[in-house]
């Protein structure tokens, strides 16, 4: 197992994963496929990849937490709710963010994980200047924005505007129990280079995020979809423009994987995700401390060649070892 984990060389989802199962087309195929993999050493990794067209990622943490809770306890009885259409009715021509900034063919893209520690995201946070509390996967989201774009700009010649969309929980708006996607959309944009500087960008970060949770907040239940569709149709138009450089980003921090993914051996050692189909997208989860960072980073490849050479992204992450796609 170690020389799975540890080798540069290797992909992990090549080893616990059917080839091409991951991000592929669920059509003619099971919305929810798990493998378990036994190692010679006596280690065990358990897979899972679930359709995104059932359930967010809120969704597929609870799932795999409570299997692992049944697992340990036959008595435990867990407590999902299959009835999200009755908040989120079924509906067709939906926006989808994911077909605008897909990879193509003709362009290869590479995926890198870096680490943000619990010492370094302190570090970074007391780096942020005239903003109050900011979140760990804040100033994560911001440092990782920067440089980015300092990629970009340096690759094209010239600073191109860029479009990050975000996605926030809409649980507890809705109950917690609620299985299926159910987030609503927002976006920031940095349209000069003043923008993507860190305080800046976390301070643009905190406050159209804080807006978005007031306006849900003072809404009636059968308003929250349509102010969430309205908020996603808005980010897509906007990518549409075709004047943005755009970045997708998404966090499942927070979701306790570690803590609570316990199916009788212990916690996991390691969780990971495999390449993001997205040619600039960014996953942020909790890496083994729960106070840490783990980051997938998706970027074209000239722009990659240059993102981990940046001394602002070594001064507070560290690249992870046998990640590179």
């Amino acid at each position: 197992m170690s020389e799975i984990l540890n080798n540069s060389s290797n992909d992990v989802a090549d080893v616990v994963f059917q080839q091409d199962l991951p991000w592929c087309s669920t059509l003619n195929r099971s919305p929810l496929v798990v493998q378990l993999s036994h190692f010679d050493c006596g280690g065990i990794a358990v897979s899972a990849c679930m359709s995104h067209k059932i359930a967010d990622g809120y969704s597929f943490a609870k799932f795999i937490n409570d299997w692992a809770t049944t697992a340990r306890h036959v008595d435990f009885k867990p407590s999902p709710q299959f009835n999200a259409s009755t908040f989120f009715p079924l509906m067709d021509g939906g926006p989808n963010i994911m077909s605008i900034n897909a990879s193509l063919e003709s362009q290869r893209h590479v995926s890198k994980m870096y680490n943000f520690s619990s010492s370094n995201l302190r570090r970074l946070k007391n780096s942020i200047t005239g903003i109050q509390n900011p979140t760990r996967v804040e100033v994560a989201t911001a440092l990782i924005h920067k440089c980015g774009a300092t990629a970009s700009m340096e690759n094209l010649g010239l600073f191109k505007p860029s479009l990050m969309s975000h996605v926030i929980n809409l649980r507890p708006l809705i109950p917690l129990d609620i299985i299926g996607n159910a987030t609503c959309g927002y976006s920031t944009i940095a349209m000069t280079e003043n923008e993507i500087q860190l305080s800046n960008y976390v301070a643009q970060l905190q406050k159209v995020k804080q807006q978005v949770r007031n306006e849900l907040k003072n809404l009636d239940m059968n308003q929250i979809v349509p102010y969430a569709l309205g908020k996603m149709k808005g980010v897509v138009d906007m990518m549409e423009k075709d004047i943005f450089d755009i970045y997708l980003s998404t966090s499942v921090c927070n979701f306790g994987l570690y803590s609570k993914t316990n199916f009788g051996w212990g916690r996991p050692i390691k969780i990971t995700y495999t390449k993001y189909p997205v040619k600039k997208s960014i996953i942020l989860f909790d890496d083994l401390s729960e106070e840490g960072i783990d980051a997938l980073i998706t970027l074209p490849e000239d722009e990659m060649l240059i993102f981990q050479k940046d001394k602002e992204l070594l001064e507070f992450t560290s690249p992870i070892p046998g990640t590179t796609k």
